[in-house]
């Protein structure tokens, strides 16, 4: 059984996108390893757009007549592995598809939404510098009240 630990992203997008490249390169295990000339095609066509292939080069998995068989039954543990891994993996996407932010907000309620939250900003600004304005004279009083005190 393949246990598959989700990426660590703390925005949902980056988290999205790793699991679409994880995606990406267990289905290439699996086409490599199905069909040997198309994982030759494959990694010649990751190259040409720039991504460094993870999948196992064809001419390295020359084997003799004896190995074939325990080859074979590897074979179908690694491919049931990748294919539990791919259904863990669009678990995972659908999950956290599901964590996107509604996309249904239009740009006048965002910017109302930003124009309500400026103007408490400014409300709370004001308060706070009476507040500190307060917090001043009480702190000058009480020092003068000490200096006085010890005159």
């Amino acid at each position: 059984m393949s246990y598959f630990i989700s990426p660590v992203a703390q925005e949902t997008i980056t988290k999205l996108q790793y699991l679409l490249q994880n995606t990406l390169y267990t289905y290439a295990e699996i086409v490599s390893t199905l069909d040997q000339e198309s994982s030759k095609e494959l990694n010649e066509e990751l190259s040409n757009v720039g991504i460094k292939s993870q999948v196992s080069d064809p001419d390295s998995n020359v084997t003799t007549d004896k190995n074939m068989d325990s080859k074979s039954i590897n074979m179908e543990e690694f491919i049931a592995e990748r294919v539990e891994r791919l259904g863990v993996l669009n678990d995972q996407i659908q999950a956290h598809v599901d964590l996107l932010p509604d996309s249904s907000i239009t740009r006048e309620q965002i910017e109302s939404t930003i124009s309500i939250l400026d103007t408490e900003c400014v409300k709370t600004a004001n308060e706070l510098e009476l507040l500190y304005a307060e917090y001043d004279k009480i702190y000058n009083k009480l020092k003068d009240a000490i200096n006085l005190k010890h005159s």
